[in-house]
């Protein structure tokens, strides 16, 4: 210690405070500015609040008038995130009759504050403010949804005191409110609706109330003139009800049926166009009524065969979104009573009978006129036999890749749901036809169709022939096929093109103006079909702007089939197999074929065939002329050779089995069309063709022969000496099928003489 000084001292007491600062202490607010002595006399600060937060509790629902079921918690903390004690805090609602307990209160050592919340009496959102006394910070908005309470009362909201005739639905909804002892909307409280005896019926949705308390239901009215109460009552709450009147006015409805059809593919509204026998059909009967109604009477249908015996009777039922009224419409296929009718019904001699209303349940000021056809009369739907559909799908290969047909009655189906077709015999020939190089140019096209032709006839097949492309990369989906003759071409899986190109076959022309080659005698220079039409095998209803199937890819989409071509293609059909010859017996035949490409003929190589003659059934301005070796004439045709649809213009093509005997040859063969010809001359000298076959790799092997005497190797397979490939210019690669050989027929042009290839 220091030395004394003299002087007495009072001894010094530990933590007393001066005067001074007890005042200053007293006039500043607890926790804000709290002092405390340190070692040496130092003072520190404590934290200061700078910021509200909340907790738990905030976005609670709530039935009005009740305390949420947690309680709202606050944090209060420094600027360093720390909780801070002992700050005070205020809460207060702008809930109307809401309560919070407490309404203040001092935050704990974690600086949390909490209170109880007890709802008002008012339903919808409402809210608490959360703010620290004495300090200016923002303060924090905690939210709540306040439900109503329980049904308390219900009553009419609109529809009452209505009227209408019998029978009808009247046309204002029936709208019962339910409300709580608050009068707030009650949400999700479920109605029973229910009439007195004879009040008609009631339906509803089943739904319950909705956010405004509002549940909805519809009345038919019944059938006796007079009026009538129905009760609104909420369910579990019998003494909670309301009671809506209406009255029923006699009625002024008479109902008829003015038209009536069955569909297979298109329609007119007359019911004109043919059925095709055996095929499904939607039958589609047309109620009219003499004023806009609700009602929905059904339709009792006969349909008897044509010694009269009964074969169905049924009932058929509108669709509940339909509503009848003065005229009829098509459009959408709702309005109209519509029948499936299964395809064993279908057949030459079927009559009908309708009538609407049969049971008398709708009041008619007359029902005399109920029936169609009138009592007394028939009603009798057109109804033809048409052949099946025979057609051989054959597998084209080009580059490596083979067309691909994995199920051939399901490739031609969408074509038969368009066409006037009650079956198809489909097969895939076991032999793909191989090309030589790929298809670039239009021509490359041209001359494999006329393979394809020529194929046929030397297959001896009366199928039609469509080849089966494979796809090429990004190259989109294309066709080819001739006009009015059995032979097209298209991309695998394209079902569309294929009922396009088979449109060809049967003689018609491009739909729309302006796509190349169009009928101009089509109805709708758009491409439309102009009528209705139905899609029996997916139930797809297709209106009249569709596209008709032979404007397909000129004119839009999405393509069906109208009346016109419908028809036509049924008359060609029907033209068709009258005109089939008898089925000859096989003999000695040579095939005559080529095409016309713009200006030029294109006189295939023939060669020979044990199959049917297959020769020209009308005549036209060609000619082709066969001559054997002493000059003499071997054959003279005069024909029209078959336009190419989807081709260059002016391109066609003609393929022929002519009867020839073996040991017949021929010198020359010519082909003339006015001042154009192309001619086929055997060579000066007789040698016979020598073929050399290399192997090289896989299945494959290279034939080289003598291109320039013999332009064109026929190369069958040898198991069923169907064509696999026409080969040319001296030398091919060609792929072997199963048995390691091929058969192989040399045409100098003019004539063709099998040959056994040489292997190396």
């Amino acid at each position: 210690m220091p030395a004394s000084t003299g002087r007495s001292h009072s001894p010094i007491r530990p933590f007393a405070r001066p005067r001074l600062f007890r005042r200053l202490q007293a006039g500043i607010a607890p926790g804000l500015l709290a002092w405390s002595i340190a070692c040496g006399g130092d003072v520190t600060p404590s934290p200061v609040p700078s910021e509200i937060a909340a907790v738990s509790g905030d976005g609670q629902r709530g039935t009005v008038a009740t305390m949420l079921a947690d309680p709202i918690v606050v944090r209060v903390s420094d600027d360093q995130g720390r909780p801070i004690s002992g700050a005070s805090v205020t809460w207060t609602t702008t809930d109307p009759g809401g309560s919070l307990d407490p309404a203040s209160s001092v935050t704990d050592d974690q600086g949390r504050a909490s209170t109880r919340w007890t709802l008002g009496t008012q339903a919808g959102p409402t809210s608490v403010r959360v703010q620290l006394a004495d300090v200016s910070l923002p303060p924090v908005t905690l939210s709540a949804t306040a439900e109503a309470g329980a049904p308390a009362r219900i009553e009419v909201a609109s529809g009452d005191a209505q009227e209408a005739e019998v029978g009808e639905v009247l046309i204002e909804p029936l709208e019962a409110r339910v409300t709580d002892a608050w009068e707030n909307p009650v949400r999700g409280a479920r109605l029973e609706w229910t009439g007195e005896e004879g009040s008609g019926s009631l339906s509803t949705r089943g739904a319950p109330t909705d956010s405004g308390g509002i549940a909805t239901a519809t009345w038919r009215l019944p059938t006796r003139v007079g009026s009538t109460e129905a009760t609104a009552r909420v369910r579990g709450a019998d003494s909670i009800e309301t009671t809506f009147s209406a009255t029923a006015l006699p009625s002024t409805l008479n109902l008829t049926i003015p038209n009536a059809y069955f569909v297979q593919a298109v329609q007119r509204l007359d019911g004109d166009v043919p059925l095709v026998a055996g095929r499904d059909a939607i039958l589609r009967v047309f109620v009219e009524a003499n004023r806009i109604t609700s009602q929905r009477p059904s339709v009792r249908v006969r349909l008897r065969d044509g010694d009269g015996a009964l074969l169905l009777e049924e009932s058929i039922h509108l669709s509940n979104s339909a509503t009848l009224g003065p005229g009829i419409s098509e459009f959408p296929r709702n309005t109209s009573h519509n029948l499936l009718i299964p395809g064993e019904l279908i057949a030459p001699g079927l009559r009908a009978e309708f009538e609407v209303n049969p049971n008398g349940s709708v009041v008619e000021t007359s029902v005399d006129d109920n029936t169609l056809p009138n009592r007394g009369e028939e009603w009798l739907p057109l109804v033809e036999e048409a052949p099946p559909l025979e057609i051989t799908f054959v597998p084209i290969r080009v580059g490596g890749s083979t067309g691909s047909v994995p199920d051939p009655a399901n490739f031609a189906t969408w074509a038969t749901g368009l066409f006037p077709i009650h079956r198809v015999d489909a097969e895939v020939r076991a032999e793909a036809l191989h090309v030589d190089g790929l298809i670039v140019f239009q021509s490359d096209a041209n001359e494999l169709l006329s393979q394809i032709a020529a194929a046929r006839l030397a297959d001896g097949s009366d199928h039609y022939y469509y080849g089966v492309l494979p796809r090429e990369g990004d190259r989109l989906p294309y066709g080819v096929a001739t006009l009015a003759s059995p032979v097209s071409m298209g991309t695998e899986g394209a079902f569309t093109i294929l009922a396009h190109e088979l449109g060809h076959n049967w003689g018609r022309r491009h739909a729309c103006a302006s796509a190349p080659g169009p009928d101009p005698d089509y109805p709708n220079a758009d491409g439309t079909i102009g009528v209705y039409g139905f899609d029996v095998r997916t139930n797809e209803f297709y209106d009249r702007e569709s596209i008709d199937i032979m404007g397909s890819g000129y004119c839009g989409s999405p393509p069906w089939i109208g009346d016109y071509t419908y028809e036509a293609v049924l008359d060609f059909r029907r033209r068709e197999a009258q005109l089939r010859p008898a089925q000859g017996s096989p003999q000695p035949s040579l095939i005559v074929w080529g095409r016309v490409e713009g200006d030029s003929l294109i006189l295939e190589p023939s060669f020979r065939a044990h199959v049917r003659p297959s020769l020209p059934t009308t005549p036209g301005s060609y000619r082709i002329e066969g001559v054997d070796e002493r000059g003499g004439p071997a054959f003279d045709l005069r024909f029209a050779p078959s336009p190419i649809a989807d081709g260059s213009e002016g391109a066609a093509a003609f393929a022929f089995a002519v009867p020839l005997e073996e040991s017949r040859a021929l010198s020359r063969i010519r082909l003339t069309d006015g001042a154009r010809s192309a001619e086929m001359r055997a060579p000066p000298t007789e040698r016979s063709p020598r073929v050399v076959a290399e192997s090289v790799g896989g299945d494959d092997v290279r034939l080289l022969w003598d291109g320039e005497r013999y332009p064109m190797l026929v190369v069958r397979d040898p198991a069923s000496g169907r064509v696999i490939q026409f080969a040319r210019g001296g030398e091919a690669r060609v792929r072997v099928p199963a048995g390691g050989r091929v058969s192989v027929e040399a045409s100098d042009g003019v004539n063709g003489r099998r040959v056994e290839p040489i292997r190396r």
